[in-house]
């Protein structure tokens, strides 16, 4: 699909938003988690009962001889809607009823064991996460390009096929860009977002599953946006 959107449907203008800073960041978690200060999180829509116990726990990554606490890393618990960012230090918290969990974490070029764990009524636990380095290869550039007198827009490689921890550099010189997942990102983020001639680099998520990913590439140039939605295709998907 190739449009030149002169009038901005909602997409495009949720998008263009979206330039307002070209900063390279990503965007956190999603709506429907609440994200509370020092790094505790909860699901939301969901209140803390009496007889929950309180989990407490970090991440961290390994530094030659030392660890260091990752800021913003992604923890989640399987089978449960828990899930949030650490803080500065790389904290984070949450409550949970009695029973026994898994605990997972991700950040770009680590490896985050699963942390098994109890919880007991009205107590407190905590974990840690210790993320080795993972070896990774120089990341996979995809380059966005707009022709504004045909509105194409080119994005290659297309489709781009990945794996499991690799990583994804995308860039264009034409303009401000942002590349949006739906429905499902094989990344940590959503959308990500960059000035022109600006590289952002991210890593596919270790638990990715086998398929395509589509994803929706927005360039703007002068007042109008050039889009395109090409693919990333998991090696391993059959057939």
């Amino acid at each position: 699909m190739r449009v030149v959107i002169a009038v901005l449907v909602l997409f495009s203008a949720t998008l263009l938003l979206s330039f307002r800073v070209f900063d390279g960041s990503t965007e956190g978690p999603e709506p429907s988690v609440q994200t509370i200060a020092s790094g505790e999180f909860t699901s939301a829509g969901l209140s803390a009962r009496p007889q929950d116990g309180r989990v407490t726990g970090s991440v961290r990554v390994v530094s030659g001889p030392d660890t260091q606490a990752v800021q913003t890393a992604r923890v989640w618990v399987s089978d449960t809607r828990i899930k949030g960012l650490t803080d500065r230090e790389g904290q984070f918290g949450f409550r949970l009823p009695p029973g026994d969990y898994t605990a997972r974490a991700e950040t770009p070029g680590f490896d985050c064991p699963p942390f098994e764990f109890s919880v007991l009524a009205g107590e407190s636990a905590s974990i840690v996460f210790i993320c080795p380095d993972v070896l990774v290869q120089s990341p996979d550039t995809v380059s966005i390009s707009v022709d504004t007198i045909t509105g194409i827009v080119t994005v290659s490689p297309d489709p781009l096929y990945i794996a499991p921890n690799d990583c994804i550099a995308w860039k264009s010189s034409d303009g401000p860009w942002a590349v949006h997942f739906s429905p499902i990102s094989p990344i940590t983020h959503r959308r990500i977002r960059a000035a022109a001639d600006s590289s952002v680099v991210e890593c596919v998520r270790s638990d990715v599953f086998p398929g395509k990913y589509s994803y929706l590439v927005a360039v703007a140039v002068g007042n109008s946006i050039y889009t395109e939605d090409p693919e990333l295709i998991d090696e391993n998907e059959d057939g």
